[in-house]
């Protein structure tokens, strides 16, 4: 009698695991929505940060530290090669989102992808 009820629990066992294999989606279903509130979230500070950074603020800061580095420069207070990583840096700062958009073109779904919408100046 045990062994006969080991069995019948062996194959519901069996049946439920293949139930739950057979659709994946029933069985993380709360936890995909979760973590598609918890990245929608995270998505959302970081083009926050983005949109600060490249934005009216930021390109702000960034002509102040130009303007003082080219006085700098030419008092001589400062190196040609960090003047030339300083610019060559901005520029990658400010041509990230072109180099990332022209890098992921045609990759995964377009109405997946996340795009930071911009701040109006």
């Amino acid at each position: 009698m045990a062994k006969l009820l080991s069995s019948y629990k062996l194959m519901i066992l069996f049946a439920l695991s293949m139930l739950i294999l057979a659709m994946p989606e029933l069985s993380f279903a709360g936890a995909a929505a979760a973590a598609d509130a918890q990245n929608n979230d995270i998505v959302q500070i970081l083009c926050n940060v983005i949109n600060f950074i490249t934005g009216g603020i930021g390109k702000a800061i960034a002509i102040i530290i130009l303007i003082s580095l080219a006085i700098s420069l030419f008092l001589g207070k400062v190196s040609w090669g960090l003047a030339i990583a300083v610019a060559v840096g901005m520029g990658i700062l400010f041509g990230a989102t072109t180099v990332i958009n022209a890098i992921t073109a045609g990759v995964g779904n377009a109405s997946t992808t996340v795009m930071c919408a911009p701040v109006a100046p």
